[in-house]
Protein backbone atom coordinates (compact mmCIF):
# COMPACT_ATOMS: atom_id res chain seq x y z
CA UNK A 1 0.00 0.00 0.00
CA UNK A 2 1.14 3.19 -0.83
CA UNK A 3 2.04 5.73 2.17
CA UNK A 4 0.08 8.58 2.93
CA UNK A 5 2.81 10.87 3.53
CA UNK A 6 4.55 10.05 0.14
CA UNK A 7 1.51 11.32 -1.86
CA UNK A 8 1.42 14.17 -0.40
CA UNK A 9 4.91 14.49 -0.83
CA UNK A 10 4.97 14.23 -3.97
CA UNK A 11 2.09 16.64 -4.94
CA UNK A 12 3.95 19.46 -2.74
CA UNK A 13 6.82 18.79 -5.39
CA UNK A 14 4.34 19.08 -8.19
CA UNK A 15 5.21 22.49 -9.80
CA UNK A 16 2.20 25.21 -8.99
CA UNK A 17 0.51 26.89 -12.16
CA UNK A 18 -1.13 30.74 -11.64
CA UNK A 19 -3.65 31.65 -14.01
CA UNK A 20 -1.31 34.39 -15.43
CA UNK A 21 1.18 31.45 -16.41
CA UNK A 22 -1.35 29.65 -17.58
CA UNK A 23 -2.60 32.93 -20.12
CA UNK A 24 1.47 33.84 -20.50
CA UNK A 25 2.20 34.89 -23.80
CA UNK A 26 4.85 32.37 -25.01
CA UNK A 27 2.81 29.61 -23.07
CA UNK A 28 -0.59 28.18 -21.94
CA UNK A 29 -3.65 27.52 -24.24
CA UNK A 30 -5.26 30.55 -24.92
CA UNK A 31 -2.20 32.71 -25.45
CA UNK A 32 -2.80 35.66 -27.44
CA UNK A 33 -7.09 35.53 -26.35
CA UNK A 34 -8.72 38.26 -24.61
CA UNK A 35 -11.28 37.73 -21.94
CA UNK A 36 -15.06 39.85 -23.00
CA UNK A 37 -18.85 40.07 -22.15
CA UNK A 38 -22.43 40.01 -24.06
CA UNK A 39 -25.26 41.80 -23.08
CA UNK A 40 -27.68 40.85 -25.98
CA UNK A 41 -31.67 40.63 -26.62
CA UNK A 42 -31.97 37.04 -27.54
CA UNK A 43 -34.23 33.82 -28.61
CA UNK A 44 -32.33 30.60 -27.88
CA UNK A 45 -35.05 27.58 -28.59
CA UNK A 46 -35.21 24.20 -28.54
CA UNK A 47 -36.91 22.53 -31.89
CA UNK A 48 -38.06 19.01 -31.29
CA UNK A 49 -39.05 16.16 -34.14
CA UNK A 50 -40.54 13.48 -33.82
CA UNK A 51 -43.04 10.81 -35.95
CA UNK A 52 -46.26 9.94 -35.03
CA UNK A 53 -49.04 8.28 -36.85
CA UNK A 54 -50.61 10.13 -39.68
CA UNK A 55 -53.93 11.96 -38.86
CA UNK A 56 -56.63 13.29 -41.61
CA UNK A 57 -56.18 16.80 -40.81
CA UNK A 58 -52.56 17.70 -40.31
CA UNK A 59 -51.51 19.58 -37.39
CA UNK A 60 -49.52 22.71 -37.58
CA UNK A 61 -45.93 21.97 -38.24
CA UNK A 62 -46.52 18.46 -39.62
CA UNK A 63 -46.12 16.87 -42.98
CA UNK A 64 -46.08 13.55 -44.36
CA UNK A 65 -43.28 11.72 -43.41
CA UNK A 66 -41.33 10.59 -46.23
CA UNK A 67 -40.34 7.42 -44.89
CA UNK A 68 -43.54 5.80 -44.35
CA UNK A 69 -47.43 6.73 -45.71
CA UNK A 70 -48.75 5.77 -42.26
CA UNK A 71 -46.85 8.50 -40.15
CA UNK A 72 -46.01 12.11 -40.54
CA UNK A 73 -43.03 14.07 -39.11
CA UNK A 74 -43.85 16.86 -36.71
CA UNK A 75 -41.54 20.14 -35.03
CA UNK A 76 -42.34 21.33 -31.84
CA UNK A 77 -40.61 24.50 -30.16
CA UNK A 78 -39.24 24.89 -26.68
CA UNK A 79 -38.75 28.11 -25.45
CA UNK A 80 -39.25 30.92 -22.85
CA UNK A 81 -42.59 32.42 -23.08
CA UNK A 82 -41.33 35.91 -22.97
CA UNK A 83 -40.65 38.45 -26.12
CA UNK A 84 -36.89 39.57 -26.54
CA UNK A 85 -35.64 38.36 -23.34
CA UNK A 86 -32.27 39.45 -22.18
CA UNK A 87 -29.11 37.40 -21.71
CA UNK A 88 -25.44 37.56 -20.96
CA UNK A 89 -22.75 35.57 -21.46
CA UNK A 90 -18.76 35.36 -20.99
CA UNK A 91 -16.29 34.62 -23.84
CA UNK A 92 -12.82 34.59 -25.01
CA UNK A 93 -11.62 35.75 -28.39
CA UNK A 94 -8.51 36.61 -30.52
CA UNK A 95 -8.02 40.37 -30.43
CA UNK A 96 -8.31 42.05 -33.75
CA UNK A 97 -5.38 43.66 -35.57
CA UNK A 98 -5.64 45.38 -38.68
CA UNK A 99 -4.61 44.53 -41.66
CA UNK A 100 -5.70 47.59 -43.91
CA UNK A 101 -8.81 48.64 -45.38
CA UNK A 102 -9.88 44.90 -46.02
CA UNK A 103 -9.84 42.32 -43.13
CA UNK A 104 -9.52 38.80 -43.26
CA UNK A 105 -8.78 36.12 -40.44
CA UNK A 106 -9.63 32.60 -39.29
CA UNK A 107 -10.59 32.84 -35.45
CA UNK A 108 -12.04 30.98 -33.09
CA UNK A 109 -14.28 31.56 -29.82
CA UNK A 110 -16.68 29.86 -26.92
CA UNK A 111 -19.10 30.88 -24.70
CA UNK A 112 -21.84 30.03 -22.67
CA UNK A 113 -24.95 28.70 -23.88
CA UNK A 114 -28.68 28.01 -21.77
CA UNK A 115 -31.97 26.85 -23.50
CA UNK A 116 -34.91 26.63 -21.24
CA UNK A 117 -38.64 26.80 -21.67
CA UNK A 118 -41.67 24.50 -22.60
CA UNK A 119 -43.99 24.24 -25.43
CA UNK A 120 -44.58 27.24 -27.90
CA UNK A 121 -45.31 28.88 -31.35
CA UNK A 122 -42.29 28.73 -33.48
CA UNK A 123 -39.72 32.17 -32.39
CA UNK A 124 -38.71 35.04 -34.20
CA UNK A 125 -35.25 35.46 -34.39
CA UNK A 126 -33.64 37.17 -33.62
CA UNK A 127 -36.42 39.70 -31.96
CA UNK A 128 -39.55 38.32 -32.61
CA UNK A 129 -41.91 37.41 -30.09
CA UNK A 130 -41.74 33.90 -28.28
CA UNK A 131 -45.63 34.05 -27.38
CA UNK A 132 -47.68 30.69 -26.99
CA UNK A 133 -50.28 29.97 -29.43
CA UNK A 134 -54.03 29.50 -28.41
CA UNK A 135 -53.58 25.90 -29.57
CA UNK A 136 -50.37 25.37 -27.32
CA UNK A 137 -52.16 26.99 -24.39
CA UNK A 138 -55.56 24.49 -24.64
CA UNK A 139 -52.71 21.55 -25.49
CA UNK A 140 -51.09 22.44 -22.33
CA UNK A 141 -54.16 22.97 -19.94
CA UNK A 142 -55.67 19.74 -21.35
CA UNK A 143 -52.29 17.86 -20.42
CA UNK A 144 -52.16 18.87 -16.87
CA UNK A 145 -55.83 18.25 -16.59
CA UNK A 146 -54.82 14.71 -17.50
CA UNK A 147 -51.64 14.64 -15.36
CA UNK A 148 -52.67 12.05 -12.73
CA UNK A 149 -53.98 9.88 -15.64
CA UNK A 150 -51.92 6.80 -16.38
CA UNK A 151 -51.81 7.69 -20.17
CA UNK A 152 -51.60 11.28 -21.95
CA UNK A 153 -55.16 12.49 -23.17
CA UNK A 154 -55.33 12.55 -26.53
CA UNK A 155 -54.68 15.53 -28.89
CA UNK A 156 -57.93 17.01 -30.52
CA UNK A 157 -58.35 16.99 -34.31
CA UNK A 158 -55.39 18.98 -36.09
CA UNK A 159 -54.05 19.91 -33.02
CA UNK A 160 -49.99 18.23 -32.36
CA UNK A 161 -49.71 14.92 -30.62
CA UNK A 162 -47.03 15.83 -28.43
CA UNK A 163 -48.52 18.10 -25.93
CA UNK A 164 -46.26 18.53 -22.96
CA UNK A 165 -42.34 19.02 -23.21
CA UNK A 166 -39.72 21.25 -21.24
CA UNK A 167 -36.14 21.92 -21.31
CA UNK A 168 -33.70 23.04 -19.13
CA UNK A 169 -30.07 22.85 -20.55
CA UNK A 170 -26.83 24.54 -19.93
CA UNK A 171 -23.35 24.66 -21.92
CA UNK A 172 -20.19 25.73 -24.03
CA UNK A 173 -20.79 26.79 -27.61
CA UNK A 174 -17.17 26.11 -29.19
CA UNK A 175 -17.14 28.38 -32.86
CA UNK A 176 -14.37 28.67 -36.04
CA UNK A 177 -15.40 31.23 -38.08
CA UNK A 178 -13.71 33.49 -41.05
CA UNK A 179 -13.91 37.19 -39.59
CA UNK A 180 -13.90 39.35 -42.46
CA UNK A 181 -14.74 42.96 -43.60
CA UNK A 182 -13.95 46.04 -43.96
CA UNK A 183 -11.22 48.42 -41.39
CA UNK A 184 -11.41 52.35 -42.64
CA UNK A 185 -8.78 54.20 -40.13
CA UNK A 186 -10.76 56.50 -39.21
CA UNK A 187 -14.50 55.12 -39.09
CA UNK A 188 -16.09 52.10 -37.42
CA UNK A 189 -15.01 48.49 -38.60
CA UNK A 190 -17.49 46.84 -40.29
CA UNK A 191 -16.72 42.79 -39.54
CA UNK A 192 -18.95 39.58 -41.10
CA UNK A 193 -18.39 35.92 -39.14
CA UNK A 194 -19.06 32.82 -40.96
CA UNK A 195 -18.33 29.35 -39.65
CA UNK A 196 -19.04 25.91 -37.71
CA UNK A 197 -19.30 25.28 -33.97
CA UNK A 198 -19.84 22.86 -31.67
CA UNK A 199 -22.35 23.05 -28.92
CA UNK A 200 -22.07 20.92 -26.22
CA UNK A 201 -24.79 21.51 -23.33
CA UNK A 202 -26.80 18.92 -20.90
CA UNK A 203 -29.84 19.08 -18.69
CA UNK A 204 -33.05 18.18 -17.90
CA UNK A 205 -35.54 17.25 -20.92
CA UNK A 206 -39.15 16.16 -19.93
CA UNK A 207 -41.69 14.61 -22.09
CA UNK A 208 -45.04 14.20 -21.06
CA UNK A 209 -44.13 12.95 -17.61
CA UNK A 210 -40.61 11.21 -18.47
CA UNK A 211 -37.98 13.30 -17.28
CA UNK A 212 -34.42 12.47 -18.71
CA UNK A 213 -30.93 14.12 -17.81
CA UNK A 214 -29.41 14.22 -21.24
CA UNK A 215 -25.72 15.66 -22.88
CA UNK A 216 -26.06 16.69 -26.59
CA UNK A 217 -23.22 17.13 -29.03
CA UNK A 218 -24.64 19.59 -31.87
CA UNK A 219 -22.79 20.80 -34.68
CA UNK A 220 -24.02 24.19 -36.01
CA UNK A 221 -23.46 26.59 -38.49
CA UNK A 222 -23.61 30.55 -38.18
CA UNK A 223 -23.69 34.04 -39.00
CA UNK A 224 -23.03 37.30 -37.76
CA UNK A 225 -22.70 40.89 -38.78
CA UNK A 226 -20.94 43.78 -36.49
CA UNK A 227 -19.91 47.18 -36.29
CA UNK A 228 -17.26 48.04 -34.15
CA UNK A 229 -17.88 51.27 -32.26
CA UNK A 230 -14.53 51.77 -30.23
CA UNK A 231 -11.15 50.08 -30.12
CA UNK A 232 -8.98 50.60 -27.51
CA UNK A 233 -5.11 48.72 -27.55
CA UNK A 234 -6.42 45.37 -27.76
CA UNK A 235 -10.02 45.82 -26.62
CA UNK A 236 -13.30 46.77 -28.81
CA UNK A 237 -17.06 47.76 -28.03
CA UNK A 238 -19.26 46.54 -30.71
CA UNK A 239 -22.81 45.96 -31.82
CA UNK A 240 -24.07 43.01 -33.77
CA UNK A 241 -26.83 40.74 -35.05
CA UNK A 242 -26.13 37.08 -35.76
CA UNK A 243 -28.21 33.49 -35.99
CA UNK A 244 -27.03 30.20 -35.23
CA UNK A 245 -28.46 26.65 -36.00
CA UNK A 246 -27.91 23.16 -35.77
CA UNK A 247 -26.94 21.40 -38.60
CA UNK A 248 -28.44 17.82 -37.55
CA UNK A 249 -29.60 15.71 -34.72
CA UNK A 250 -28.25 14.81 -31.49
CA UNK A 251 -24.73 12.98 -31.64
CA UNK A 252 -23.98 10.25 -29.57
CA UNK A 253 -26.96 9.44 -26.61
CA UNK A 254 -30.52 8.97 -27.84
CA UNK A 255 -32.32 12.08 -26.95
CA UNK A 256 -35.77 10.03 -25.33
CA UNK A 257 -37.01 6.65 -25.75
CA UNK A 258 -39.53 5.96 -28.40
CA UNK A 259 -43.29 5.85 -27.09
CA UNK A 260 -42.98 8.25 -24.02
CA UNK A 261 -45.45 7.58 -21.50
CA UNK A 262 -47.51 4.80 -23.59
CA UNK A 263 -47.91 7.10 -26.54
CA UNK A 264 -47.50 6.01 -29.91
CA UNK A 265 -44.60 8.78 -30.90
CA UNK A 266 -41.18 7.92 -31.60
CA UNK A 267 -37.79 9.22 -32.91
CA UNK A 268 -37.10 12.27 -31.23
CA UNK A 269 -34.44 14.83 -32.34
CA UNK A 270 -33.38 17.64 -31.22
CA UNK A 271 -32.21 20.88 -32.94
CA UNK A 272 -30.70 24.07 -31.15
CA UNK A 273 -31.53 27.57 -32.36
CA UNK A 274 -30.26 31.26 -31.62
CA UNK A 275 -30.15 34.28 -33.13
CA UNK A 276 -29.26 37.64 -30.48
CA UNK A 277 -28.92 41.34 -31.15
CA UNK A 278 -26.87 43.21 -29.05
CA UNK A 279 -23.72 44.64 -27.46
CA UNK A 280 -19.88 42.84 -27.24
CA UNK A 281 -17.16 44.58 -24.93
CA UNK A 282 -13.85 42.29 -25.59
CA UNK A 283 -11.68 43.87 -22.43
CA UNK A 284 -8.47 45.25 -23.34
CA UNK A 285 -6.44 42.48 -21.19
Amino acid sequence: MINKAYIILCLCALPLVTPEQAFAENGGYFSGYNLGYVYSTTTSYASISYDAPIVSKLPQDCSESVESSSMMRCQAYLAPDTSGASDSSLFIEEPFKRQGLFYFEPAFTFSTISYKGGLGSKPKSPLGSTSKSGSSLQSSASTSASSNSSSEQAPADGEQPLTKAYIEAYGINWQGYLRFGLTPRYLPDVLFKLGLGVQTVGGRLKIFKEEKIRYVIQPSAFGEIALILVRVSTGALSVFVGEEQTLSGPLGSKLISDYPNGTDLRNFQLGLITGSAGIRVLFPI
